[in-house]
């Protein structure tokens, strides 16, 4: 605590030195102006070379003064004049100079005195206004500069009206006794201020600089934890993706029912850990900034009805009923990919928790401008003090033995900060007994701007097209190569672009590039699609799929010309892409 005080001395001691320096313009001219008053005043009563004298004398003093101030300014040029450093030799000159003008000041007295009383008593008024305005020139930064200045100059002019005066001045003397030292006392009480003011702004100086490193550590805290997900999640992606890809292939080749069974819990293994990683893989994208918001117009009960039939059968499951309530031409205007996570992750939050009744999505107009989505269900509700905190990461109701097959407690703060990202608010109603009703207030679309879209491509059929995949994992590449062929594809695979582009040498024509975003030696897909495409002279369509969730990687796989999956892939998001993606592929 010592050293912290010692500190906050050095640097108070340096703030009012520094004002005192920056003011140096308005303390010559104050001088300089006193002088001329007084020289006006006796100069028709005083021996005027005396008077000439000691006005050469103070004018040289104080141009004496003025460069030196302005050389201690010129110090540290490439510093801004408001941050210099003022030192314990500045303001010793800064004192030293204020003994000089009291000692100048205080022979007028002595030098200059006159009989001619209404005159002299001038001066001495003078010399009471030059105390007094001493009190805020310099009292006020430094109360020795002040002292220096005030008592050599009032111990001089008591004598000085004591010798030449005598008993006629010695009411002036009695008051000249008493007024420094209320001047002094006056000077005290602003030096105090103003400490404490300059003291309140060192202080509020540290807190912000502390809540500047507490800041600075928070993002490096966050980004050392994205560069953590981003190499845990590639790692954990891999042997996920793999085992996707080796169940998908193995599905179409068993006919009896015990192993249809056992490989359906591996699927639904498999898919509850890459539902894990993806959630992981959202937030990351959030972090990075990757997620961009681009709204259009749409119609409502399409994606109300296609999430629905996705959780018909989880609901059939628990004996819930789920159905929804929209007019047929209500449209939003909102970004579609963005909405659809949203209702997915409420949707599935509700059917998950809900044991008794049944779930449902309602959409309606309010008013002339918005309508709402509402995801309503039957469940256990929500106290009122966990309403706020479920958004939070991580944080789960009902799940105290951190069941990974209740998720991670990601979902509603994905949900929170896609509705931050969209400018979408969202509302919960809730209480315990009575279900959840979380609403989403959306702007309202305009039915003439719709853009009619293609019928999603079934999943089903042949994929007879030319595809190479390019992955260093043997075990990736047999898995695709499996997959793929057992969907129509003729598949060259290869481990690196070198050994890619030998394959093509021997291949007339290519429909699709299927590439790992990452491979061996630092090379990566991207490159390695760039390099297929100068081949064949043209921008043949690619699909880089990655495990990294960086924000720099994800940046540049977002950006570059390709469609972009993250492992572990989904079997039928894969198809449907490869389905959408190659302009040669023959359905």
């Amino acid at each position: 605590m010592e050293e912290i005080d010692q500190e906050l001395a050095v640097r108070l001691q340096r703030e009012q030195t520094k004002t005192l320096y920056l003011q140096w313009k308005t303390m010559i001219s104050g001088c300089g102006f006193v002088v001329l008053i007084t020289t006006v005043t006796l100069w028709d009563f005083v021996d005027k070379k005396v008077v000439i004298t000691w006005l050469v004398a103070n004018f040289i003093f104080l141009c004496a003064r003025a460069y030196s101030i302005n050389a201690e300014l010129r110090k540290e040029p490439n510093s801004p004049t408001g941050e210099k450093r003022f030192g314990s030799k500045a303001i010793f000159k800064y004192r030293l100079y204020s003994l000089g003008n009291s000692l100048l000041w205080g022979v007028v007295p002595l030098a200059l005195f006159t009989e001619n009383i209404p005159i002299f008593s001038i001066a001495t008024l003078t010399h009471g206004g030059y105390v007094a305005a001493a009190v805020s020139a310099t009292a006020t930064y430094d109360l020795k500069a002040f002292y220096a200045f005030v008592i050599p100059a009032t111990i001089l002019w008591v004598i000085g009206l004591a010798v030449n005066g005598g008993s006629v001045y010695l009411p002036h003397i009695i008051l000249f006794s008493i007024y420094p030292l209320i001047m002094m006392v006056f000077a005290m009480r602003i030096n105090q201020a103003f400490k404490e003011q300059i003291l309140l702004q060192l202080e509020n100086a540290n807190l912000n600089q502390n809540l500047r490193e507490q800041r600075d550590r928070a993002e490096n805290a966050m980004q050392e934890k994205n560069r953590f997900l981003a190499a845990a999640s590639h790692d954990l992606r891999q042997p996920v993706h793999t085992l996707g890809l080796f169940v998908a292939s193995m599905e179409p080749l068993l006919d009896k029912e015990r192993p249809k069974q056992l490989l359906e819990q591996i699927r639904q293994t498999s898919e509850n850990m890459g539902s894990l990683l993806h959630s992981f893989l959202d937030l990351s994208k959030l972090d990075a900034g990757v997620l961009q918001n681009n709204p259009s117009h749409m119609y409502v009960k399409p994606l109300l009805n296609m999430l629905l039939s996705e959780y018909q059968e989880q609901a059939d499951q628990k004996q819930l009923t789920i159905k929804s309530d929209c007019p047929a031409d209500l449209v939003c205007f909102v970004d579609s990919s963005l909405l659809e996570r949203i209702l997915r992750n409420l949707l599935s939050n509700a059917v998950n928790h809900t044991s008794i009744g049944g779930v449902m999505l309602t959409a309606s107009q309010i008013d002339a401008s918005h309508i709402e989505i509402s995801c309503i269900d039957t469940g256990k509700g929500i106290p009122d003090s966990e309403q706020q905190r479920i958004f939070s990461e991580y944080h789960q109701l009902e799940n105290p033995e951190r069941d990974r097959k209740k998720g991670l407690g990601l979902g509603l703060a994905i949900v929170r900060r896609l509705c931050d990202l969209m400018r979408v608010k969202i509302a919960l109603e809730s209480s315990p007994g009575a279900g959840s009703t979380f609403t989403l207030t959306l702007d309202i679309g305009d039915t003439k701007q719709v853009r009619s879209s293609d019928p999603v491509p079934s999943s089903q059929g042949i994929l007879p097209c030319r595809t190479i995949v390019i992955d260093d994992e043997e075990d990736i590449l047999l898995g695709m190569s499996s997959l793929l062929s057992g969907w129509g594809c003729i598949v060259s695979t290869a481990a690196s672009g070198d050994e890619a582009l030998e394959h093509l040498e021997t291949m007339p024509d290519l429909d699709l590039i299927i590439a790992d975003f990452r491979l061996r030696e630092n090379e990566s897909g991207l490159g390695v699609i760039q390099r297929i495409r100068a081949h064949y002279g043209r921008n043949l369509p690619a699909i880089l799929i990655t495990g990294d969730t960086g924000a720099e990687r994800l940046k540049k796989a977002t950006l570059a010309d390709v469609e972009v999956l993250h492992k572990p892939v989904e079997t039928e998001t894969l198809r449907k892409m490869i389905k959408q993606s190659s302009s040669q592929v023959v359905l």
